[in-house]
């Protein structure tokens, strides 16, 4: 069995990880600012506007996944869990929905975002980025020393796409005071709440030498999904980095997209149609964890499709984004766009299987599968389970 192959001291090493991981994402400790190179104490600071998050909040909560930390990945031997993984009730005002990533001075940065709960400027854009960047990136730190600490490997996170992105985005808000001009063409478009068209902004950087070649996406829908969601994923192909933030609206549902320039087809097709826009929410669901739901979404969901979701985000290793999650998680989004009779025959056919949970792989194989590529996340190996 290939669990018996691994390294013994990797699950003692990887509870050390988690364990030291957690400390730090509850805020336990102290932390210097993120921003530039400010060496102020770093407060508690929201990653999505509290603003933004009373729009998704049922009596002051929101609902998000929780992995349980002590998950040992199916090691023989050691005590199974009930639950890796489940949806939980968490209070916006809690270390959930926070982390220490400014000091006071530089939490005002976001200020225009904290009043609203619109992005009504490329600023609050930007900002937004920005925020769920350092956010990446502070998380990225934590888990790198946790990592050297309990393994004697040492990963720059400074070095990666994340930190680079966040850098840019850094000296392009102190650079550029325009981008909060409501009267400029640009943000006279973006605050507009009927438009349905996909802006594209960019590649913001072409003329700059040896920055990351940036084009930020953004796309208004009326799709209400109740949920606010950050995350980077890795397009398979290249191994490409792509960075997607979706917030609720009054209105409907704002995405952002941030990806190198020769990507932006790609996601500009992903957001062409609302089934694809859809299934493309779906899938950032279903591949992090990093997201915060309206309580109200799960309300008719039984308590098997509750238990299989939660599962299957679990092992996420299983799905990629490149194909369609199989399993409906918006239900009458769903149902509204198939009865709509907008979508052929064919696809009308394949969104309605979402709606019967298929069969998965046996427990054993998708624990030995998850622990493999567990090691070899934090071993830095390039071998694809896929």
């Amino acid at each position: 069995m290939i669990i018996q192959e691994l390294d013994d001291n990797f699950y003692k090493k990887q509870k050390k990880v988690n364990d030291d991981y957690l400390k730090s994402e509850q805020g336990k400790g102290e932390f210097i600012c993120l921003h530039g190179n400010c060496t102020k104490p770093a407060i508690g600071s929201h990653f999505f506007s509290r603003s933004t998050l009373y729009l998704l909040s049922v009596d002051g909560h929101v609902l998000k996944p929780i992995f349980d930390s002590k998950s040992n990945y199916g090691k023989k031997g050691l005590e199974q869990l009930d639950k890796d993984v489940s949806f939980e009730l968490v209070g916006i005002k809690t270390h959930h929905c926070n982390f220490k990533g400014f000091c006071p001075e530089h939490e005002r940065l976001f200020n225009s975002l904290d009043k609203n709960t619109e992005i009504l400027t490329l600023k609050d854009l930007i900002i937004q980025v920005y925020r769920n960047l350092c956010k990446l990136m502070f998380t990225n730190k934590n888990n790198n020393e946790a990592i050297l600490n309990s393994t004697g490997l040492e990963v720059d996170y400074t070095k990666n796409s994340i930190s680079l992105w966040a850098y840019f985005l850094e000296n392009l808000l102190h650079d550029t005071p325009h981008l909060e001009d409501k009267n400029s063409c640009i943000n006279k478009i973006i605050s507009n709440p009927n438009n349905k068209s996909i802006f594209v902004i960019g590649p913001i950087n072409k003329t700059v030498k040896n920055k990351p070649d940036l084009v930020f996406i953004y796309k208004k829908t009326k799709l209400s999904f109740k949920l606010a969601l950050y995350g980077k994923h890795i397009f398979k192909k290249d191994r490409a980095d792509l960075f997607f933030i979706i917030t609720p609206s009054k209105k409907g549902s704002d995405i952002i997209a941030v990806c190198p320039n020769n990507y932006t087809k790609n996601i500009q097709s992903w957001l062409e149609d609302e089934i694809d826009i859809l299934c493309l929410v779906e899938n950032l669901m279903i591949l992090n964890e990093n997201w915060f739901l309206s309580p109200e979404i799960i309300n008719n969901w039984s308590s098997e499709k509750k238990n299989f979701i939660e599962k299957d985000l679990f092992f996420h290793n299983e799905f990629n984004l490149n194909q369609d999650y199989d399993v409906s998680i918006f239900d009458d989004i769903r149902k509204d766009l198939i009865c709509s009779g907008n979508l052929t025959v064919n696809r009308a056919e394949k969104e309605k299987q979402k709606f019967t949970l298929p069969k998965r792989l046996d427990e054993e194989t998708r624990r030995e599968n998850l622990a493999l590529y567990q090691f070899q996340q934090i071993y830095n190996t390039t071998r694809d389970l896929e």
